[in-house]
């Protein structure tokens, strides 16, 4: 916290330093630039004077007309190229260079080359020469004369005529004026250091006056986050911000006592309780979650019994439904009459009852099958006696129509006497041929029947296997409706068959049928309600655990509770 208390101040006096440095350096920037202008705009008037003053005492000294006379530059009578008296005594009461132009080219000058010689004869700038020469305007400011930059004035020399024929340059070097402008320069960073340094120190000291309470604060504070509300609040008489910051703290902090001490006495007075009584709930839900344990096991293994009683159940259906429809096409094709009586069966409970009398049923329904049988065995039989005396009295045919074919050969050889003869043999003969095909036909009837017979056989004996597969099934059934009626005691009621069976009717076998499927109806529902109370009692069984965790949770919340608020270190009254 010192650290964070220190980078405020730091920040505090940086902004204000980078406040006084662009401000400072705005100013000095500005009075250099000021003063550099000042200076060169002196420089300049000084030498517009000059100029003024030399051209004056040239026309003083030589009076006349500029002019070019035989390529040399005059002024009235004198000539002026390599007049240098005039030109260096010009120089020494000014302090400038000057230097007259014929044209572009020096004639007259007091400017020096490198080796100490006149540059006469050299020639000006171009850009001088295009203001000057060209457009006859007078030119000031910087110039490059021979590698050196003057400050300079060229102005047009004309003749009579206004014709611009050569230049008059007055000038000074630059150099003087930038070593005034550097040490001005100089003077003024030097300043701004100063001042810089001075103000620094104040503003250092000032925001220190001012950060210290803050510190102090911010010390508390700290003390107060990690618990220690005994730590004394500094004297601030100040009324600024900081000094009503103090006081807001001195009285949160006592506000603060009372209340940590008024929850402390509450979460001490508290915290017992909560303990004692998660620890009165958490022994609740473990007998809880143990009896439902118990519920959710038997519910589980009656689910199962139930889906094995329920696979038990329409497999009776699908094959009492099968048999039903043989026993109704044997009684179709044996032509036994079966009185119908049905005695209407109220059912309270579908259960062990109804499938032992429907194993009843199925077994009288057994046995009447198994009489038909043997009455149609008795049948074949018939028929088989009846296809041998059609053999019997086909072979009878057979030799009467051979005696009769002798007996027309004998009366044949007879003669005249034997014609009468011949003529009974012949319808003795075709008596036995038509007996023979009727004999024919009743074998063939006889042939149908006795496939008819053994055709009835046969589905009599597919009945009787069905009724027993059908009996095994329904045994089965009932020892799974018996597991499922003692594990549901109390909860489903007893299945009780009232129906009885007479006479072995195919009615008989409808009820049955009815039944069994009433019954496996019932298990289904059985079943359903199996299974949502199971999924009921593990949903249950969840929320237990669940509400035993929030438990132990708000158990644990509360010791902590307690030991954070014992941790406060609060004044003394």
């Amino acid at each position: 916290m010192k650290r964070k208390i220190w980078g405020l101040r730091s920040k505090l006096v940086l902004l204000m330093v980078i406040f006084m440095i662009a401000g400072t350096t705005v100013l000095g920037y500005y009075s250099i630039f000021h003063a550099e202008v000042k200076i060169l705009e002196t420089a300049q008037s000084k030498l517009l004077s000059d100029a003024a003053t030399g051209m004056m005492l040239l026309d003083y000294e030589i009076p006349g007309y500029w002019h070019v006379k035989e390529g040399e530059l005059y002024k009235g009578t004198v000539l002026m190229n390599g007049n240098q008296a005039l030109i260096d005594e010009l120089g020494r009461k000014t302090g400038d260079t000057v230097t007259l132009f014929m044209g572009d080219t020096r004639v007259a000058t007091n400017v020096t080359k490198p080796d100490g010689s006149r540059a006469t004869g050299t020639q000006v700038s171009e850009q001088v020469a295009q203001i000057v020469l060209t457009q006859g305007e007078q030119y000031i400011g910087e110039a490059n004369v021979l590698g050196q930059m003057n400050q300079a004035v060229y102005q047009p020399i004309k003749d009579k005529t206004g014709a611009v024929i050569g230049i008059w340059y007055v000038g000074v070097p630059v150099a003087p004026f930038d070593e005034i402008v550097s040490s001005f320069e100089k003077q003024v960073v030097k300043i701004v250091c100063i001042e810089l340094l001075i103000v620094t120190l104040v503003i250092w000291f000032m925001v220190s006056a001012s950060v210290k309470p803050l510190e102090e604060l911010t010390v508390i504070a700290d003390k107060i986050a990690n618990g220690d509300l005994d730590a004394p609040i500094p004297k601030n008489k100040s009324k600024d911000e900081i000094g009503r910051l103090t006081v807001a703290v001195g009285s949160m902090v006592n506000h603060l006592s009372t209340l940590i001490y008024d929850i402390r006495e509450n979460v001490h007075s508290s915290a017992g309780q909560v303990s004692a009584s998660t620890e009165e709930v958490s022994r609740s839900l473990e007998q809880i979650t143990h009896d439902y344990d118990g519920v959710v096991s038997n519910t589980k293994s009656m689910n199962e019994r139930a889906q094995k009683g329920s696979r038990f159940v329409h497999q009776s259906t699908m094959a009492i439904s099968q048999l039903t429809e043989m026993i109704d096409n044997s009684y179709q094709q044996a032509n036994h009459a079966v009185e119908e009586s049905q005695e209407t069966l109220e059912t309270a409970t579908m259960g062990k009852e109804t499938v032992l009398t429907s194993v009843v049923a199925m077994d009288a329904i057994r046995s009447s099958a198994i009489q038909t049988q043997e009455q149609i065995i008795a049948l074949s039989e018939y028929s088989i006696e009846i296809e041998n005396m059609a053999r019997n009295i086909s072979a009878i045919s057979e030799s009467t129509n051979l005696l009769a074919l002798n007996a027309s050969i004998e009366a044949a050889r007879a003669g005249e006497a034997g014609r009468g003869f011949s003529v009974v043999a012949q319808e003795v003969r075709r008596l036995a041929d038509q007996s023979n095909k009727e004999t024919m036909a009743v074998s063939r009837i006889v042939s149908k029947i006795t496939e008819a017979i053994n055709h009835s056989a046969l589905m009599i004996e597919h009945s009787v296997e069905q009724c027993e597969r059908g009996t095994t099934a329904a045994i089965t059934s009932g020892e799974a409706l018996e597991q499922i009626v003692k594990a549901m005691e109390g909860t489903v009621h007893r299945i009780n068959s009232i129906a009885t069976v007479t006479n072995q009717q195919v009615d008989q076998s409808r009820v049955i049928s009815e039944a069994v499927n009433q019954l496996a109806t019932a298990v289904d529902n059985t079943l359903h309600s199996s299974q949502e109370v199971l999924d009921a009692s593990e949903n249950i069984s969840g929320e237990i655990q669940s509400l035993a965790a929030s438990s132990e949770e708000i158990s644990a919340m509360a010791a902590q509770l307690e030991t954070a608020v014992s941790q406060i270190n609060m004044k003394k009254s």
